[in-house]
């Protein structure tokens, strides 16, 4: 069991080990005590072997059934206020063939750009604004897709930068934090490449006067 704990942080397949382990145990545990059990005993104790198989097994692989459909995420900066605050937690949903949308809040490892400047970050949140080979424009403190303004209602203050016409390149999305004037976001490092984003991020569960869904119906 002791071997069997260490090899399972490596090589998650052998999580099912200990329950086994457990359910050997506790039979010869009870045949040691019991060596000729009545017929009672003996639907007693597979029931109860059934039971610690079960649990055992729920309790060991669930977590990491868990981290392939979700991943907590800890807010660090302001750059997404009003919608996300430093120190709000959130659900992101992982998946390899996520495919965003415009006002998806995605999660995604730093671009090279960032890394030398972000060291020990893990991961970055923006929101997705311009979809592959749409046209960007930032002017007059609105932002502009293939010339026609967005309309945002999750903004902190209007962007008073501007971003000249920009197509976004194939298999790459154009993010911007909602608080416009203090993120470090595409408009800084350029358009986002797909294989960076790890997923889409769906709800804050922490602090609990937070809680709320942060999916949005596109316009």
């Amino acid at each position: 069991a002791l071997v069997g704990l260490r090899l399972q942080v490596f090589y998650w397949p052998l999580l099912f080990l200990n329950p086994v382990f457990m359910v050997v145990a506790v039979y010869h545990g009870f045949k040691s005590f019991l060596p000729k059990p009545a017929k009672f005993h003996q639907a007693w104790l597979s029931l109860t072997l059934v039971g610690i198989l079960g649990a055992g097994l729920v309790l060991n692989l669930l977590p990491k059934w868990i981290n392939t459909q979700i991943i907590p995420c800890v807010i660090p900066t302001p750059s997404m206020a009003p919608t996300l605050i430093p120190g709000d937690r959130a659900f992101v949903h992982p998946r390899p063939d996520y495919l965003p949308q415009r006002r998806d809040i995605v999660v995604f490892y730093p671009p090279e750009e960032l890394i030398a400047d972000n060291p020990g970050a893990d991961f970055f949140i923006k929101r997705v604004i311009a979809l592959p080979g749409e046209t960007i424009q930032v002017a007059n403190r609105e932002v502009y897709i293939n010339g026609q303004t967005l309309a945002e209602d999750y903004l902190k203050e209007a962007p008073d930068y501007t971003v000249p016409p920009f197509t976004v390149p194939p298999n790459h999305y154009f993010v911007l934090g909602d608080n416009r004037n203090d993120s470090v976001d595409s408009h800084v490092w350029g358009p986002l490449p797909r294989r960076l984003i790890v997923g889409r991020a769906f709800k804050i569960y922490w602090p609990l006067d937070r809680v709320r869904s942060l999916i949005l119906v596109p316009n």
